[in-house]
């Protein structure tokens, strides 16, 4: 019975192990290396959580400023990959407010509202629409150019 119950515990814990997809750290815990990158991209920024991103091996750094949530991500070697930026629909470009008002998704209600900059794309934003239960992710460029709609983000 006990070797049941070890070989039980042990697929668990692996198992459990299989599905983490990240792992919060402190900052002490995060390589200098990407420390140093996010801290000279957002100088004077308190990074209040850091993770690691298993499956995209990234570190994810969450910070505040000026009132918005952002999170930025560094590859292992300090490369930053990408920042998000949480905003609201008045922090949208007025183009890209037209654009989905002139849109087949007029009707729908605005969701969710993210600004994406990475080091190939300065500025996208992903807007979730949604109506009743389903939900569209709208991919769009600061003019209002709708780049692409997908079901899955």
């Amino acid at each position: 019975m006990k070797k049941y119950s070890a070989s039980i515990l042990l697929s668990v814990c692996m198992l459990g192990f299989c599905f983490v997809r990240s792992q919060d750290l402190t900052e002490g815990k995060v390589p200098k290396m990407v420390t140093e990158a996010f801290k000279k991209k957002y100088p004077n920024t308190f990074a209040y959580e850091w993770e690691w991103k298993k499956r995209e091996q990234l570190y994810e750094a969450e910070f505040m400023r000026n009132g918005d949530k952002y999170e930025a991500r560094f590859s292992k070697e300090g490369n930053w990959v990408s920042t998000t930026r949480e905003i609201n629909t008045q922090q949208l470009p007025k183009s890209v407010m037209d654009a989905i008002h002139q849109s087949e998704y007029s009707s729908w209600r605005l969701d969710d509202i993210e600004e994406h900059s990475t080091p190939q794309q300065e500025q996208m934003y992903l807007i979730e629409v949604e109506k009743g239960k389903r939900n569209v992710y709208l991919y769009m460029m600061p003019d209002g150019k709708m780049v692409k709609t997908s079901t899955k983000k």
